[in-house]
């Protein structure tokens, strides 16, 4: 449920007119051993962040939470996981966070690998060339099979759910 009066996690649902409400942003770590959420942040939209008045009818100081992007939120989480002494071998993310430059310069720093989707409009640089990745994909040879997915046509990802096709 939305509420305007609290600062608790809550469904987002920005689809909807007038319909922006705060979530949450979460660091979950997993090993072999299992997983565990290492770290949280509130996310709260500029809708919340423009009148201070709503903050403080939530409960929240607006001079020390300020507004951040999603992505900013997740670089600090990171940030506080490796100042924390704690190693990943790398990071995953949705299509939000691989496009955003930034955040892959603070992972890279710390040595980490990443794996993130990115939109099928990001241009990559090859041998050949510098290609978006929709056109890329659409120049791979069929007989590259498995090696080279197809994607659908509004978007490229990396599907890390099924086995590639023999």
């Amino acid at each position: 449920m939305e509420s305007s009066r609290t600062g608790r996690a809550v469904p987002r649902r920005e689809g909807l007119p007038g319909h922006i409400a705060p979530a949450a942003d979460a660091g979950p770590h997993a090993t072999p051993r299992g997983h565990a959420a290492v770290d949280r942040e509130l996310y709260l939209p500029r809708a919340w962040t423009d009148h201070p008045e709503r903050y403080r009818r939530a409960g929240l100081d607006p001079d020390e939470v300020r507004y951040a992007t999603k992505t900013q939120l997740a670089a600090a989480m990171l940030e506080r996981f490796w100042a924390g002494g704690h190693t990943a071998g790398w990071v995953t993310g949705d299509e939000a966070y691989g496009g955003n430059p930034a955040l892959l310069s603070v992972i890279a720093t710390h040595g980490t690998g990443y794996v993130m989707a990115v939109s099928c409009r990001t241009e990559v640089r090859t041998p050949g060339g510098k290609f978006r990745l929709d056109v890329l994909m659409a120049r791979c040879p069929d007989a590259a099979g498995s090696n080279c997915p197809r994607a659908p046509a509004k978007k490229a990802r990396a599907d890390t759910t099924r086995p590639p096709s023999t």
